[in-house]
Formats: structure tokens, sequence, C-alpha cells
């Protein structure tokens, strides 16, 4: 009895389109970008971070590696680890074997 007088004052709606009804409707639900799980962090469900090449762009997927001693490090210091992103700057092969570059350019160091 109380649900049906809370969605009489307080209706359920969707959460993208403001539709009554559900709070995710199909159309919307249908709209968002799906992960993968083989793509996915066993931890947190977030996508595997990426490496890119900072003298071409290239991005490549990497896999998460988010370990024990991290999340024991995190607990420790009284944080919960609700989610996380990884990002890996350095040169590809291709341009490894075919441009000039070096470890100690200022750009490649502070991105």
């Amino acid at each position: 009895m109380l649900e049906g007088l809370l969605e009489l004052l307080c209706p359920t709606r969707c959460a993208g389109c403001d539709m009554p009804g559900q709070v995710l409707c199909g159309s919307c639900h249908a709209a968002l970008p799906q992960i993968e799980r083989a793509s996915a962090c066993v931890r947190c469900g977030a996508p595997f971070g990426h490496l890119v090449c900072t003298e071409c762009g290239r991005v490549a997927h990497s896999t998460c590696e988010l370990g024990e001693t991290t999340a024991a490090a995190a607990t420790a210091a009284g944080f919960s680890i609700t989610g996380h992103d990884l990002t890996l700057w350095g040169v590809c092969a291709e341009c490894a074997a075919t441009t000039p570059w070096t470890a100690n350019r200022e750009d490649v160091r502070e991105r």
C-alpha cells in the first residue's frame, strides 16, 4: 500500500528521458555504451586502461592490474576504491623504429 502511495505522489521516471514507468526505459538502456566483460576490470567493471603513443597518438588497450597490494594500501589509508583509470604514455613499436625520439623530452613526460 505504501509503495502505491509513493508511486502516486512520486512516480518512477526514466533517468535518461524522464518518461514514466521505469528507472531506465528500454530505449535509454539500448543507447548506453556497453562494456564487454572480457575487456572490463574484474574488480570494478571499468574498461581497461590505455597505452598511448606520444609520437603518433595511437591508442592500444592494456589489461587492468589493480593488485591486492594497491587495494590493501587504499584500505589501510581509509579509502574505498570505487573506480580507476590508467593511461600509460610511451612510444609504440612503429614510431620507435622510424621516428627519432627521446624519453627525456619535456612534452612527453608532462602528459
